[in-house]
């Protein structure tokens, strides 16, 4: 059972290995731990402004030690509404990390790097499972090691 501290440490142990552009989906229910789990993620590359969540600007970009995330949120969009309000300028940044809450919501995007799920129920907590979907993936998960 995964409790906020657990999946900030996760976030925080994956953190070194996830200076590399690429692309995170982070699937769930409300309340599951994506947004916490970012949160922590950007604090752990250094970011020091609020992380709110993006369910309203849908977007919201940071510069960690000099990187770049963009942290972007589709939960209120109908399926191809992620390109009318431009959020595509934002997954075609290639030399950025990218994560993308409610990604079920979007047709068409383009293939992560890592598949996150987050489930949450009130007896066993949280439970977070990975599908890496490519190398950089792949060397994300090692960092688990």
């Amino acid at each position: 059972a995964a409790d906020p501290s657990s999946v900030s440490a996760l976030a925080e142990a994956m953190a070194p290995a996830m200076r590399a552009p690429g692309i995170v989906f982070l699937s769930g229910g409300l309340g599951a731990g994506k947004t916490h789990w970012t949160r922590a993620l950007l604090r752990a590359l250094g970011e020091t402004a609020p992380v709110p969540s993006p369910t309203f600007p849908l977007a919201q970009t940071y510069h960690p030690s000099g990187g770049v995330v963009h942290h972007l949120d589709f939960y209120r969009l109908s399926p191809g509404e992620w390109r009318e309000a431009g959020l595509d300028e934002f997954l075609n940044d290639s030399d950025s990390l990218r994560i993308v809450e409610w990604p079920e919501r979007a047709d068409g995007l383009p293939r992560p790097d890592l598949l996150m799920q987050f489930e949450f129920t009130p007896k066993s907590g949280r439970k977070i499972s990975f599908a890496p979907q490519s190398a950089i993936g792949e060397k994300w998960i090692q960092a688990l090691a």
